[in-house]
Parts: C-alpha cells; sequence; structure tokens
C-alpha cells in the first residue's frame, strides 16, 4: 500500500472514530446548570455542560430535529447512610433540586433518591447513556439548575466519580458539589442494623441489600452477633469497606477533589439546628432554598438524648474501641484540611459512647 493511501485509511478512521464520540456543547445561560464550569473556564464562571450521549436520537423541538439533550449531577450527596441523608434529599427535592428518575425494570433496587450507579457495576456498566437517562425528565420538566445523586454508597467511589467524568468532559470533575453527613459511628452502625432487621422481618428476603441481618436459617440476628461481622472488616484489608472509619473516606475524596468541593456536615447539627444547616448547604451551592428541614430520625422536636442510648454490652467492647481512634484521625484531618467556609470549624466532636452505658 502506498504512503499516502495508507495515510488517507488512517484520517478517515479517525473521523470515525471522533463522529462516534461524545458531543459536548457548553453554554452560559443557565446560573448554576448540570455542570458549574469546565476546566478551561475561569473561576466563578458559571456554565452548563450538555452531552449527547447518542448523536443520532434526535428530539422535536418547534418543529426542528435536533439531537436529545442529556445532564449530568453537578451535585452529590454521598452519606453516611442513617446520618439524614434522606431528610436533606427531600428537603432540596422539595426546593426544586432535580432527583433521579426510578425505572421499575432498573433492577433490584431502583430508587428516586439514590441513583446506585456507581456502585453497582451492572449499572455502571451502562455508561453514560445509562446514567443520563436517569435524569433526562430534568430537562423535560425544565429543571437543570440543581441535579443531585444521593446515593450514600457513592462514598466509596470517589476515584470511579472522578474518572467517568472526566472521561465525559476533562475537568468537568473539578466543578462538582460534595457534601456528606457524619454521625457518631456505633450509634450508625445500631441505627443501620434496627433499619436492616425491621426489613428483614417485612420481607424475609435472603437475598437483599439488608440479609446479612439474619443467619443461615433466617432468622434475625441480636445486634451482638450482627457486629461480629465488622471484625473481618475492620482488619486492614477490607478496612475501607467500614462506613464509619469517615477519615479513610475523605483521604481518598481529597485524593481526586479539592477540599473546597466537599461540605462535611454534623448529624447532630442536623438534628438540634436544622436552620443551621439549611444556611450552609444554600451558602454552599449558592442559592437560597425555602422551607424547612426536618430534624433527621427524630419524632416531634425532641432531638435524641443521652438517656435514650443503651448498647449491647458485647458490641460496645468491640464497637467502642473500634471506632474511637479514627474518630480522632477525623478530627485532625478536618482541621488539617479546611474545607469551604460555611463549613463548621472545629468540627464537633462525636458523643461517643462510654462503657458505662453498656447493658447486657
Amino acid at each position: 500500500m502506498k504512503y499516502s493511501t495508507l495515510i488517507a485509511c488512517v484520517t478517515a478512521t479517525v473521523v470515525v472514530v471522533v463522529a462516534s464520540l461524545f458531543v459536548i456543547s457548553i453554554s452560559s445561560s443557565s446560573p448554576m446548570p448540570s455542570l458549574l464550569r469546565h476546566a478551561n473556564s475561569s473561576k466563578g464562571q458559571r456554565r452548563r455542560l450538555t452531552v449527547w450521549s447518542d448523536p443520532k436520537t434526535v428530539e422535536i423541538k418547534d418543529g426542528i430535529a435536533q439531537p436529545a439533550m442529556a445532564l449530568l449531577p453537578n451535585i452529590f450527596l454521598i452519606g453516611a447512610q442513617k446520618a439524614g441523608t434522606t431528610a436533606i434529599a427531600e428537603w432540596l427535592f422539595a426546593n426544586g433540586v432535580c432527583n433521579p428518575e426510578a425505572f421499575g425494570n432498573d433492577g433490584p433496587d431502583p430508587y428516586a433518591k439514590e441513583a446506585h450507579f456507581f456502585d453497582h457495576d451492572f449499572r455502571f456498566k451502562g455508561g453514560i447513556d445509562y446514567y443520563t437517562k436517569r435524569y433526562q425528565h430534568c430537562i423535560h420538566d425544565n429543571n437543570v439548575e440543581y441535579i443531585m445523586d444521593a446515593t450514600p454508597e457513592t462514598l466509596f467511589q470517589s476515584q470511579r466519580v472522578h474518572n467517568f467524568y472526566e472521561q465525559v468532559a476533562p475537568g468537568s470533575a473539578a466543578s462538582l458539589k460534595i457534601f456528606i453527613i457524619l454521625r457518631e459511628p456505633v450509634a450508625r452502625e445500631m441505627s443501620l442494623y434496627n433499619h436492616k432487621a425491621s426489613e428483614f422481618k417485612r420481607t424475609q428476603d435472603m437475598e437483599a441489600w439488608f440479609s446479612n441481618v439474619a443467619d443461615d436459617d433466617g432468622n434475625v440476628m441480636s445486634f451482638d452477633e450482627y457486629t461480629t461481622q465488622l471484625k473481618y472488616y475492620a482488619m486492614p484489608f477490607f478496612s475501607w469497606q467500614v462506613t464509619g472509619f469517615y477519615v479513610n473516606h475523605l483521604r481518598e475524596w481529597i485524593k481526586w477533589f479539592d477540599r473546597e468541593q466537599i461540605l462535611v456536615l454534623s448529624y447532630d447539627e442536623v438534628q438540634n439546628n436544622p436552620e443551621m444547616v439549611e444556611w450552609r448547604i444554600s451558602q454552599f451551592l449558592g442559592k437560597q432554598f425555602t422551607g424547612k428541614l426536618p430534624r433527621a430520625n427524630v419524632r416531634g422536636d425532641a432531638p435524641v438524648t443521652k438517656e435514650k442510648r443503651t448498647l449491647p454490652k458485647q458490641a460496645g467492647k468491640f464497637l467502642i474501641p473500634l471506632f474511637h481512634d479514627k474518630n480522632e484521625e477525623l478530627y485532625e484531618f478536618l482541621e488539617a484540611h479546611p474545607g469551604p467556609p460555611m463549613e463548621q470549624r472545629p468540627f464537633p466532636r462525636f458523643e461517643e459512647y462510654s462503657l458505662e452505658e453498656l447493658v447486657e
């Protein structure tokens, strides 16, 4: 083959490959759309990143056929599970933040709050077409200013989130707003156990995500028995899977995202001073949200008090020392790596359980 012919073939191949990639359009028409700014935009400039995941897909608008637009979330609420994420997500959704749409045939866990894209491999393999489909209704509803994925398990997927956005548009990961709520980890573990036990008693589903609360015979384990599973996850090789090791997760997130992109909130403040949490989130997102943020998992107006706390003895003897040192590391980390200016500083210390609170 002649050299000129070879060059022509290579050029044609490159054109075909490029034509098959995502088409990305930048617009500055929205004050804070799906992604805040692109990599080459100046600091503070707000732009929309509009993605056409399949250029052959069209929609009819004003009698004109054009590519179907798709948007990605610009806000992530990454947990922690059982730390008030539902209360905050519902408050933001009620204020016009667009949520993922749930599809009945979307595997075993279709949620209208949690997309479960980054933490479930079978969904992640669906790529950008699958993910943007969950938010397609935001365009039809003309609700593209704020779009949120509130999947708590995204806490474990910092690198995957970063790489995904960078593959879609280099520099776009720097536009995300991420926030996390931290709860005293022993109380969080007990709350999660109670939730799992309740769901299992209701469904008896041995294949569900909460089935690890039951033994092989389908009986709900005690909290003491349940916490023995954590002994394996607490070993160094598996410790990244322990939700309550918050400092480990935050260290990973700041490897991929600027610390000022991450707002760390206190669960105790969500419970006892929700108005301040509203202010922090509004300042972080750059918009005043209305309505009242409900106190998380609290009946009436009474906050959870220390007198209401009890902890089984065997579980407590294992969990209290397990989390204590990591909590101390967390306080030091947050002090050494300050976040956005509206973040609480110093971060309030957890009211940890004591051995005197243990019950037989």
